[in-house]
């Protein structure tokens, strides 16, 4: 419980459009994550329910002002409150630390000793349970909140305001599923949806165009996951219309592909050799109906496919994650697909979509391509029993 009162106001300083609540301690398990990791709603909202961590969305980059209170908000501040989030949060080590997501605990973060050697960021609360409100305050449109030169004044209020409220069971708060969007020009707070895949349905996702560029791979690019390519040493031409393309195991018609958007690409000179790379994010599957090429490039005639729809049973699901979570403990390590494996077996034991589940565990096993393709066209049921019967042959 709060004894004495609390009124800090500290500044914190962002390029990742958010700021962090939250005692290292408490994160440690994160060490081993990618560094954005909190931008996957799964992983936020499991600290957000554990009372680990409180985060918002400030809608842009920059420093923010934060006043940190157990009083609750002034009357000024009242005035100019636009939005608030409710959170749960344990304080097991008497203090949290307030960051722009530079030290937030992950596998490449910095330590708090480079960014804070003074321990600026530091706020001191005692042991115990809180709710914690987030309230964002549009202290821009205070009279006097600004100068001549449009920099906020001495006086001007806080852009946030974080009340510490003692409760005794962390239960009664219900806490945030994804990142709240608490940006003080928001008149109304918005959840704001990171989710790779969460999203995109492969029955639903329109196809822009009847013909697009085709790149044969060596494996099948399943949908809903962003993908790194390696392209060094690739010498056939390809090209991208509107960013997007078609990847197929065979170019032999009919077949099953991959429609893919662009999301970055590269060449690097490393140990004497040129290294090409591409990441791209699958969007949904394609029927490939006839392969043509134009200006040297292979293109394609395609039609959206959906697999045959037989829904999969939840405890059909339930052990394919079983198995998944085992297989991962032990083979998920040495994965030339998965790049942080703990995290991917978290991600996956997330998730509630049958087919996602399915296709995200197909990526990260080590099936002959042939195999994956055949794993296209399966239904749900289908898909999850065949990879329930792979995975009880590798135990």
């Amino acid at each position: 419980m709060i004894t004495g009162g609390l009124d800090k106001t500290l500044s914190v300083g962002t390029d990742v459009a958010a700021w962090f609540l939250f005692h290292p301690h408490d994160l440690a398990h994160r060490r081993a994550d990618p560094l954005n990791w909190w931008s996957y709603d799964f992983a936020i909202f499991k600290e957000f329910a554990a009372g680990t961590l409180v985060a918002v969305c400030t809608g842009g980059d920059g420093n923010s002002k934060v006043r940190f209170t157990n009083v609750g908000l002034t009357e000024r501040e009242v005035t100019y409150a636009v939005s608030s989030a409710d959170f749960r949060l344990q304080v097991k080590h008497q203090s949290l630390y307030l960051d722009g997501g530079y030290v937030l605990p992950a596998e490449e973060c910095d330590e708090i000793e480079q960014c804070d050697p003074e321990g600026y960021g530091w706020i001191e609360l005692p042991n115990g349970n809180y709710r914690v409100t987030v309230h964002a305050i549009a202290w821009y449109d205070e009279p006097g909140a600004l100068d001549e030169n449009n920099y906020s004044t001495e006086s001007a209020l806080a852009a946030y305001v974080v009340h510490f409220q003692s409760v005794a069971d962390l239960d009664s708060i219900t806490p945030p599923t994804t990142l709240p969007d608490l940006s003080p020009v928001c008149s109304t707070s918005e959840d704001v949806v990171f989710s790779e895949g969460e999203e995109l349905s492969i029955e639903h996702t329109p196809l822009e165009w009847s013909e697009y560029p085709v790149l044969q791979w060596h494996e099948v690019i399943f949908p809903y996951i962003q993908h790194r390519l390696d392209l060094t040493g690739l010498v056939e031409p390809f090209g991208l219309s509107d960013k997007q393309m078609v990847m197929v195991l065979s170019l032999d018609v009919p077949t099953i592909g991959t429609l893919v958007k662009y999301r970055y690409g590269g060449t690097t000179y490393s140990e004497g050799h040129h290294e090409s790379a591409m990441g791209v994010v699958a969007i949904r599957l394609v029927e490939l109906k006839r392969v043509f090429k134009r200006n040297e490039i292979f293109w394609a005639e395609v039609e959206p496919y959906n697999p045959t729809f037989v829904p999969a049973d939840l405890e059909s699901i339930d052990e394919l994650k079983r198995l998944f979570a085992d297989y991962a403990a032990i083979k998920l390590t040495n994965s030339i697909h998965v790049e942080y494996p703990h995290f991917y077996a978290e991600h996956i034991a997330s998730l509630t979509k049958a087919r996602e589940l399915g296709w995200r565990v197909a990526h990260a096993l080590d099936l002959i391509s042939d195999r994956q393709q055949e794993l296209l066209a399966l239904s749900e049921r289908d898909l999850i029993h065949r990879l329930i019967c792979h995975l009880s042959q590798t135990e």
